[in-house]
């Protein structure tokens, strides 16, 4: 199955495998939050501290997305600035995700990224979204999770004739027909 043809329970159901156990991330409400490939922490160093952070370190969901840390005093650190903070995070992700950002067009209105100037970057979840203007913005905050299945599926095709693993990075069972492409920040993923 592809994984954009799969619904968002199915892709919660898939990433359950990927997605770190989310027990820790929001201690104040007892929430446990469901983390797609859209808001799953792919960077790895504490926003704060500039640590390196693991699957086991302490996590919290801020609005859309998951943010781990390498210690819960970064948590609290995080949260008494979380708008500085945030901004902060949005600037890493596009600094990590932009040099390999896959496709080359506007995924909202079509044209090819700086035809109309500089691309526009901005963060959705935790993964860098590009835009060949800033008029496009509006378009993709009204029904965002249809351009993100446009481009997941472009990532997609453009990353698996290359697709170097043979084992599901899980499992380490052999990938075969039944094998699930999900796409985290701008990379393919197989299981």
């Amino acid at each position: 199955a592809k994984w954009v043809a799969l619904s968002d329970t199915d892709k919660a159901t898939k990433l359950a495998a990927v997605s770190p156990d989310s027990d820790k991330s929001d201690t104040a409400t007892k929430k446990t939050p469901v983390l797609t490939a859209y808001n799953v922490f792919l960077l790895e160093n504490c926003p704060v501290s500039g640590r390196p952070v693991s699957s086991s370190s302490p996590a919290k969901v801020v609005g859309d997305r998951q943010i781990r840390f390498c210690c819960n005093g970064c948590v609290g650190r995080f949260t008494s600035d979380a708008d500085v903070r945030q901004k902060a995070v949005d600037t890493l992700i596009i600094e990590q995700q932009r040099d390999t950002y896959p496709v080359q067009t506007c995924v909202v209105g079509g044209g090819k990224l700086g035809s109309m100037g500089k691309p526009v970057d901005i963060v959705w979840g935790n993964r860098l979204i590009r835009y060949c203007c800033g008029g496009c913005d509006r378009r993709f905050q009204a029904d965002p999770q249809k351009y993100l299945k446009q481009l997941d599926a472009a990532i997609i095709t453009a990353q698996s004739p290359d697709y170097p693993m043979t084992t599901c990075p899980i499992s380490g069972g052999e990938l075969g027909a039944g094998a699930v492409d999900v796409v985290l920040g701008d990379t393919l993923v197989r299981l």
